[in-house]
């Protein structure tokens, strides 16, 4: 499960991002991106508080990232996550 929220702070969008592994399996290396907009391309440099982490069954995080606002080229910031035992 994947929950994501944005805001602007001056010329930089903070997209928080709350993931949690509602499964009985791990969900193993979670990578977290930010696109421009739905199927966009990813926005750089994005800075992560972190990334490539795995979660337990049943377990939750939030985690920070911050995009120059530029970089995302007019679109609204989008959340992609790739990883093992995904949905």
């Amino acid at each position: 499960e994947t929950k994501s929220t944005h805001e602007t702070h001056g010329d930089e969008e903070w997209v928080l991002a709350t993931l949690k592994n509602p499964s009985s399996n791990l969900a193993f290396l979670l990578q977290l991106a930010v696109t421009k907009g739905p199927g966009g391309r990813e926005a750089g440099p994005c800075y992560w508080e972190e990334n490539y982490f795995s979660l337990l069954p049943g377990e939750s995080r939030t985690v920070k990232a911050i995009v120059p606002k530029a970089e995302l080229e007019g679109q609204e910031p989008t959340l992609r996550v790739l990883g093992w035992n995904v949905r």
